[in-house]
């Protein structure tokens, strides 16, 4: 089985495992938790949510929170 880069890329997998146990998390709780620079910031961050949506998407499911209410 080959792995997606998109998903297994080591930080992102961090992310995305970090992600599964919480509701939500603010950039700076993510960011500090798992030691990781802010180099790329915010910009990467919603890269790898996009991502992480993209991947999501044909299950129904979302990673980025309702904000209708």
């Amino acid at each position: 089985m080959e792995l997606d880069p998109v998903i297994h890329a080591p930080t992102r997998l961090q992310i995305v495992s970090l992600l599964a146990a919480a509701d939500e998390a603010e950039f700076a709780f993510v960011r500090d938790t798992l030691g990781v620079s802010a180099g790329k910031g915010r910009a990467a961050f919603t890269a790898y949510v996009e991502n992480l949506q993209r991947i999501v998407a044909p299950s129904g499911l979302s990673v980025v929170p309702d904000e209708r209410g």
